[in-house]
């Protein structure tokens, strides 16, 4: 029994689509079709075959692109509302910044906003690399419904392959030219190994679990988002540390969904195995509030549910005790935490834009 075929199907999310307004990713889709057609090039290696086919792989294989979309919105909503001071920054206005065709980025110097699509295109790529080695550690053999690339070329290629892109996203982050930029990037590439181990150690309590999930999964997001600010607005450090706690508690919301969907998304859905996370003894956070009123799921907890029975038992522990509505409220709070941050910006389509992406993140089935 997964606890998704009770909660699996109703739609939580804070607050009610807009109608008849493009969506985020519509509003910014020239900028991410030119970082999705760019990115390719950042990773080929023309002399090395092996390293090439890897990136082929997992160019095939990407996901919506949603770091890349809140790093260019935030790049967007962090840009000075006087017209004055964006053309003085940046050498033209907010609407001669944003363009409706794709973009050649080679040349970051070709258009102001082309640093912010490197900086996404980086996130990318860290993501990407982080994704692999993931697969690694919890011995998944899919990856978005496809296999993962461990189990196409091998442990040891897909090892070196994620260590490749990091080094490309070090590389290019060097070329934005800004050093608050690059010691942002740097501490979110710090957290990710951090995050990985604590994850490896376990979470016994919900403060080690919002630390694990801040370095694992939240800390890339909010540090790409304050680069995102740097480079639209630099002098702004009010804006830079808003846009980075929007990016800070949308990342726990998304982490906190993805732990939710483990119980109640299908195989299909997730494009990998329901429950892989209860089965790899990974204790998330419907766990530790199922934990909070049922003790008796921690012998579960500490043996790392290897027993035979055990997931079963949990999953009926997590209905017993509500955990998954409880999980759904606490991803809704890091949302209520997001937006509350981000009432200091002006009002923009960009800041719409970044309001409805936290209804994304609350809605989604994958």
């Amino acid at each position: 029994m997964r606890v998704g075929v009770r909660y699996g199907c109703r739609r939580w999310c804070s607050s009610p689509p807009s109608q008849g307004k493009p969506s985020p990713f519509e509003y910014i889709k020239s900028d991410l079709e030119s970082v999705a057609g760019h990115i390719g090039d950042l990773v080929q290696k023309r002399d090395n075959r092996i390293i090439n086919t890897a990136a082929k792989h997992l160019l095939q294989n990407q996901g919506k692109m949603l770091r890349p979309a809140i790093v260019v919105l935030s790049g967007y909503a962090a840009m000075p509302g006087d017209e004055e001071k964006c053309r003085e920054i940046h050498g033209c206005t907010m609407p001669e910044m944003m363009s409706s065709t794709k973009r050649e980025l080679s040349d970051l110097q070709a258009h102001p906003f082309n640093r912010h699509l490197r900086l996404a295109e980086i996130t990318e790529l860290v993501h990407t690399a982080s994704l692999i080695h993931d697969d690694i550690l919890d011995d998944a053999v899919t990856r978005r419904g496809k296999p993962a690339l461990h189990s196409v070329m091998g442990t040891k290629i897909a090892v070196l392959t994620g260590d490749y892109l990091l080094a490309r996203a070090s590389n290019f982050l060097a070329t934005l030219g800004d050093i608050r930029v690059v010691a942002s990037m740097s501490q979110a590439l710090e957290d990710l190994t951090v995050g990985e181990v604590m994850q490896m150690e376990g979470a016994d309590t919900r403060e080690v679990y919002m630390r694990k999930s801040f370095c694992k999964t939240s800390s890339l997001i909010a540090h790409s988002c304050r680069g995102a600010a740097i480079l639209s607005d630099p002098s702004n450090e009010a804006v830079h540390d808003a846009i980075f706690r929007y990016g800070k508690h949308l990342g726990l919301a998304f982490q906190i969904v993805d732990d939710i969907l483990d119980f109640t998304a299908t195989a299909e859905e997730l494009g990998k195995p329901a429950l892989s996370d209860l089965k790899s003894g990974i204790v998330t956070l419907p766990v530790l509030i199922a934990a909070e009123k049922e003790p008796k799921i921690n012998e579960m907890i500490k043996r790392k549910f290897c027993l035979e029975g055990d997931v079963d038992a949990a999953v009926e522990i997590m209905e017993q005790t509500n955990a998954i509505e409880l999980s759904k409220e606490a991803a809704k709070e890091q949302i209520r935490e997001s937006l509350t941050a981000i009432e200091v910006l002006p009002e923009s389509s960009a800041k719409e834009s970044m309001v409805k992406l936290t209804d994304i993140v609350l809605s989604r089935r994958k």
